[in-house]
């Protein structure tokens, strides 16, 4: 678990990160979202994340798709004479809706080499119970062979910035992904179509997280060929200001579908961030109004300057009401 996930890897090193996963994921039960209650409290939480393991978090990966999932498609040239830039900076965190992204931290409890402490990003969305961040599926749960599965010290940081937490830290009460990434077997999960996690976090200080930095709406079955903005907090260098602590943002036009998972095909888009900004929302713009339609999953080695998100249909839509938050 190293980085955004890459396909194209040689079989046998996938193959491997299968089996010295520790650990085995609890199956999810027929018709029913998988759902995990966490038992920690949020003052263990906070207390867990001092500044040194934030520092320490590796950014969050998950197993490629398939074990042979060969080279990535070709480059696609921008579609006109505009042009579009892999990566920008968010100068202004703690402003609406900036706010509303979010540095993810968490624990898997398996052994090497996914045992340990990772980022993820995460966006609050709105929900009717106003408490969830949207995410994606392998930053709440590891569905490997002998998975560690559901993530443990869960918690998000809105508006994270050099190390800054101005709206404070909002450890997880549950964790909640898809019947498709979760598995209903040893071997059955991981699913990259459908690579998308939820979190119903806890109140802080009386108040319930949409009142306290407001939300982004969430939208489903919308058309592919959109303009989205990505955001995440990248943390694998290069370039130098990848180190996971501040908050970056692509643009870019829908570039296709990846055939080679679904259906429904991951969407594509021209974005060179790197590892931690797993989770981070993909942004579309309708009548002025900003909808999250996606998430970062995945990248190809072969193709650093594209990324992957998970199409949001039915699927993604029942994660959002069973999720609760």
């Amino acid at each position: 678990m190293r980085g955004i996930r890459h396909r194209g890897a040689i079989a046998l090193g996938v193959l491997c990160a299968w089996c010295a996963v520790g650990g085995m994921p609890a199956a999810a039960a027929d018709g029913a979202t998988p759902t995990q209650a966490l038992a920690e409290s949020s003052a263990a939480v906070r207390a867990y994340w001092t500044t040194a393991r934030m520092r320490g978090a590796e950014p969050a990966d998950a197993l490629a798709p398939s074990p042979l999932g060969g080279n990535a498609p070709p480059p696609v040239a921008p579609r006109g004479a505009k042009r579009f830039s892999l990566h920008e900076r968010v100068q202004k965190t703690s402003s609406y809706p900036n706010r509303t992204d979010g540095a993810v931290f968490f624990t898997l409890p398996g052994g090497p080499p996914d045992g340990g402490d990772y980022e993820c990003s995460g966006t609050a969305v709105r929900s009717a119970g106003r408490s969830l961040v949207w995410t994606a599926g392998h930053c709440v749960f590891d569905p490997g062979a002998l998975g560690a599965g559901y993530a443990t010290h869960w918690e998000f940081v809105p508006g994270y910035s050099g190390g800054r937490k101005p709206f404070g830290e909002w450890p997880a009460s549950s964790l909640t992904t898809t019947r498709e990434w979760h598995g209903t077997s040893i071997l059955g999960g991981g699913d990259s179509a459908f690579d998308l996690g939820a979190a119903a976090v806890s109140p802080r200080g009386g108040k319930l997280l949409q009142d306290r930095i407001g939300a982004r709406r969430i939208a489903f079955d919308q058309p592919r060929d959109q303009i989205y903005s990505a955001f995440g907090y990248p943390a694998e260098r290069p370039p130098p200001e990848f180190d996971g602590r501040h908050l970056f943002r692509c643009r870019s036009p829908f570039r296709g579908s990846d055939r080679r998972v679904g259906p429904p095909a991951p969407m594509r888009i021209s974005c060179d961030m790197t590892g931690g900004a797993s989770g981070g929302a993909w942004v579309a713009w309708r009548h002025g109004r900003g909808y999250v339609s996606s998430v970062t999953s995945y990248g190809y080695s072969t193709d650093p300057s594209s990324l992957y998100g998970p199409y949001q249909g039915d699927v993604a839509r029942e994660l959002q009401r069973s999720a609760g938050g």
